[in-house]
């Protein structure tokens, strides 16, 4: 799958206070996983990659398929 960009949009900027109210994440974190859901309702992602455990938490908490490479 070719990479895309996500604009900062109403949806990704809407997404971000629901996240921070349900998960101690840091603001680039829940920008990141709110762009990640914005893509996955477009089906323009597969696969949530993330090393972070707390980030990894998160994004599996909202029906993100995750991967840790670092636990494979």
């Amino acid at each position: 799958m070719p990479n895309k960009v996500v604009e900062f949009g109403p949806r990704v900027r809407q997404l971000v206070p629901e996240l921070a109210r349900a998960h101690t994440l840091r603001g680039a974190d829940l920008v990141q996983v709110a762009s990640a859901v914005s893509m996955r309702a477009s089906d323009a992602m597969d696969l949530f990659v993330a090393c972070d455990i707390a980030l990894a938490n998160a994004a599996s908490l909202v029906n993100l398929p995750v991967f840790n490479p670092e636990v494979g």
